[in-house]
């Protein structure tokens, strides 16, 4: 939602012209006046703000800075969960990002006013200034968990002084990673860090950190748990042996995308319990469904027997669409868990050079 206030006349029509626009594209926008004696959409300015900040919403003040400033002073957090604030003269001669410009998202929206209006965008971002990554909104377009926000404001102060960075992927998951576009002059892959000079490092991978305490790590949300269980297992039993099995592969629930199994298990409340205590999807097959995935699998004449096919947990997490098994199917009184990847897609922004 974009939230969007004016203060006078005609910043009002301004407001409703811009509106108007970005509805057009499929944005959701509500438009309200703070000008006293304003008996359509009429707020107090302070209500506004609170309301709208506290929702998440992009604001877009059309007035003074000064206004938005006072206006969500009291409401301003951290870079990690501050709504984009952006400020528009009535004469639609800028558009200044205020607050949140990576993450909320507030340059982007700078940028999009510029285009829909003419406004200069005023963005004032470090690394837009130099032209040069920016880790946050790197990690926002590609879904990806930054683990450590003061490591990233590290790294990006870093990369303003070296002018380069190193961007690691692991062996483990190289396979996954599909690179989208080009690659920023500045930006390097491998598949270790760089220990020998000051260049930054972040390494993209759904395993907790191996590689340092001071290096930053950017989680993919690209893992699938093929699990089979026992019918009338605990619930507490299932999920203390799928976070040991991915403990011991240094896996934690914020990589994890989704659990599928069998069909026959879909109400089996061991399972939907797990998938309740993490929000977590989930996806069930046929036994037919399964059996046609194609692969060589861990075989068991006991689960034929029960359920159609010989295998559940690994067959399930292939015809879920992952790309290759870092876990194969491990098992304990009952229960089993398999773990597979998926395609990681990254894209880059279009400041860049080809990627060969």
């Amino acid at each position: 939602m974009i939230a969007i206030i004016s203060f006078t006349d005609k910043g009002k029509s301004l407001a409703e012209s811009i509106a108007l626009k970005l509805s057009a594209q499929g944005l959701e926008c509500l438009v309200n006046s703070a000008k006293r004696g304003d008996q359509e959409n009429y707020i107090k300015t302070d209500e506004w703000a609170a309301k709208n900040f506290k929702k998440g919403n992009i604001l877009l003040f059309v007035g003074a800075c000064g206004i938005a400033v006072r206006a969500i002073a009291p409401f301003v957090k951290d870079k990690a969960s501050d709504p984009a604030v952006v400020v528009m003269d009535e004469e639609a001669k800028f558009a200044i990002s205020l607050l949140s410009g990576h993450l909320g998202g507030a340059n982007d929206f700078a940028r999009k006013l510029s285009g829909l209006t003419g406004a200069a965008a005023v963005v004032t971002t470090a690394t837009d200034v130099n032209s040069l990554i920016s880790i946050d909104s790197f990690a926002k377009d590609n879904s990806l968990e930054i683990s450590d926000m003061l490591l990233a404001k590290d790294f990006s102060a870093c990369l303003l002084k070296e002018r380069k960075c190193n961007f690691v992927i692991p062996e483990e998951i190289a396979d996954c990673i599909k690179i989208k576009g080009r690659l920023p002059q500045e930006v390097s892959l491998s598949n270790s860090c760089d220990s020998n000079g000051n260049v930054p490092n972040v390494v993209i991978s759904p395993f907790k950190n191996t590689q340092g305490k001071n290096v930053l790590t950017l989680v993919p949300k690209c893992l699938v748990l093929g699990v089979g269980c026992r019918k009338g297992k605990p619930a507490d039993e299932l999920k203390e042996f799928i976070l040991g099995e991915l403990d011991k592969i240094s896996v934690g629930m914020n990589a994890v995308a989704s659990l599928c199994s069998i069909d026959l298990k879909q109400e089996e409340p061991a399972l939907l319990s797990f998938c309740n205590d993490f929000s977590l999807p989930s996806k069930f097959f046929s036994a037919q469904g399964l059996a046609a995935v194609e692969g060589a699998f861990s075989s068991s004449p006991f689960v034929r027997d029960v359920t159609g096919v010989d295998n559940v947990c690994e067959r399930s997490v292939f015809a879920y669409g992952a790309k290759k098994m870092i876990l194969n199917k491990t098992k304990s009184d009952g229960m089993t868990l398999a773990v597979g990847c998926m395609e990681i897609p990254l894209s880059f922004n279009s400041r860049t050079v080809d990627h060969e």
